[in-house]
């Protein structure tokens, strides 16, 4: 039974909102690979990720998603109402990084933590190794026991492309033309 009530959450927090649907979701191509670990390749492998804007009454959501190997997808949902969270994250784990590289460090460590829709996001540091850190996106639920599933896994190229596209999102540029007008 927990486990329905942590993939209902886990489903809704995705979404951003459960009662919600967009108006309108605009494709784009992202410049970011989502990794997820390979057991049987020992390591992390790039996975094809594909970007959607949806468009909300109030606001924009910046969605890239990736197949799992199996079932369902690896995603990064940004609103307006977690984008400082991200980027935050994201500029802490590019300095992390460039310190647990130098000095052969191994740290697993939460960088930011935040509430939506019933799940806590944990946006965490990850060495795979001393020489190897990844920024991993985290949905967790509360019980007796905490639940996370790893949502995104991200390598320090990804994490700064998707600074770069989080920057252009916010001021609105990522997305150059609606191509779905020209074939009305």
């Amino acid at each position: 039974m927990n486990n329905k009530f942590f993939l209902c959450t886990l489903v809704l927090s995705l979404m951003g909102c459960s009662s919600l649907t967009p108006k309108k979701e605009t494709r784009f191509t992202t410049s970011v690979n989502i990794s997820e670990y390979n057991s049987i390749a020992n390591q992390y492998m790039h996975k094809p990720t594909f970007g959607t804007i949806q468009h909300f009454n109030e606001y924009d959501a910046y969605y890239i998603k990736a197949s799992r190997y199996g079932q369902g997808y690896l995603g990064i949902y940004i609103t307006p109402d977690n984008l400082t969270s991200y980027q935050t994250a994201l500029t802490k784990y590019l300095k992390w990084n460039e310190i647990a590289l130098n000095n052969n460090d191994l740290v697993d460590k939460t960088i930011v933590s935040f509430e939506q829709s019933l799940t806590t996001w944990k946006l965490v540091f990850f060495s795979g190794s001393e020489k190897s850190h990844y920024f991993t996106v985290q949905a967790c639920t509360d019980g007796l026991i905490e639940t996370c599933t790893t949502m995104a896994t991200l390598d320090s190229l990804n994490v700064k492309r998707l600074l770069s596209e989080l920057d252009r999102f916010k001021q609105g540029t990522l997305l150059k033309i609606d191509t779905g007008s020209k074939y009305n």
